[in-house]
């Protein structure tokens, strides 16, 4: 339900631009990944795990790195319990080589050039052209601008329903998304010092979290890099892309907290202002645009 209605892949879901189906279709792909690896751990199911993951890739390029976690499930899976099984890796990256080669000549027709994926072509707005003639198209001058619009930024408010103002530029995923923020207890309870109270995770729960939290790394510092941060929006568009890696660590908020008295009253109330503001959100985005 958190997925479907009370994240940006609702609203996203009904917009029929390119960049909006890029993330949508890449989202299926990296899903249907994992969903192989962790239910076929067979040639065949690598071998399919590895064309959603290619798929994923060259869709939207910063799914590279969700490899991270993919290779701690596989660790967990297989190398842990003596399976080791080089047809199985080879088998995976088999069709990410075929897709790659493929790819390179593509870009070769298209552009003459085989590392030439269209980017000097973009027909970007004015809004973005000062930034990107000065700094390129990846630039650590973007990261403040985009970290701070793409988490933390509240929406603009205001004393009539729904309460809060369409941006432009959007705002941080953390006000469209709160369920999210159920995380950080989470994380508080694996460090702190109260060994009453510290969560005593098992190790095979150490490495897939330390691979999510690599593929979120990684992924997430491309988004905040780029020149953009997915102008013109409803929230935040871009953190989909890592938002997949911070379910992993969601799931395992709702199964170590659950035990606390407080934990699915708060649970209630930030799924509903989930939906709530996504729900608004779309009616408030796409207007009379939108037919249901």
């Amino acid at each position: 339900l958190f997925w479907g209605l009370g994240t940006v892949h609702f609203y996203m879901s009904m917009v029929g631009s390119v960049w909006f189906i890029a993330q949508i279709m890449a989202q299926t792909f990296l899903l249907l990944s994992a969903v192989f690896i962790l239910k076929y751990q067979t040639v065949a199911g690598f071998f399919l795990s590895g064309f959603f993951y290619a798929l994923a890739v060259y869709t939207k390029n910063d799914f590279l790195f969700f490899v991270f976690f993919l290779c701690a499930i596989w660790y967990v899976l297989c190398y842990k319990k003596g399976n080791k099984n080089l047809q199985q890796i080879m088998s995976f990256f088999l069709p990410f080589v075929i897709i790659s080669i493929l790819n390179l000549g593509y870009n070769y027709v298209r552009f003459g050039n085989m590392f030439e994926n269209g980017i000097k072509y973009h027909r970007m707005h004015e809004y973005f052209r000062p930034n990107y003639v000065r700094y390129g198209y990846f630039s650590i001058f973007y990261f403040p601008h985009n970290f701070i619009t793409e988490v933390l930024l509240p929406p603009p408010f205001k004393t009539t329903f729904p309460f809060f103002k369409y941006e432009i530029e959007g705002f941080g995923f953390l006000w469209n998304s709160p369920l999210f923020l159920l995380i950080i207890p989470f994380v508080y309870f694996i460090f702190t010092k109260n060994k009453k109270k510290r969560i005593a995770l098992k190790k095979d729960d150490v490495i897939l979290l330390t691979g999510a939290f690599l593929s979120l790394l990684f992924i997430s510092s491309v988004i905040f890099l780029i020149m953009g941060n997915g102008w013109a929006q409803f929230a935040s568009r871009y953190s989909l892309d890592y938002q997949l890696m911070l379910f992993v660590f969601l799931l395992y908020s709702f199964a170590y907290l659950r035990q606390y008295k407080w934990f699915f009253p708060v649970v209630t109330l930030l799924l509903l202002i989930s939906f709530y503001m996504n729900v608004n959100g779309v009616l408030y985005f796409l207007g009379p645009e939108l037919k249901i």
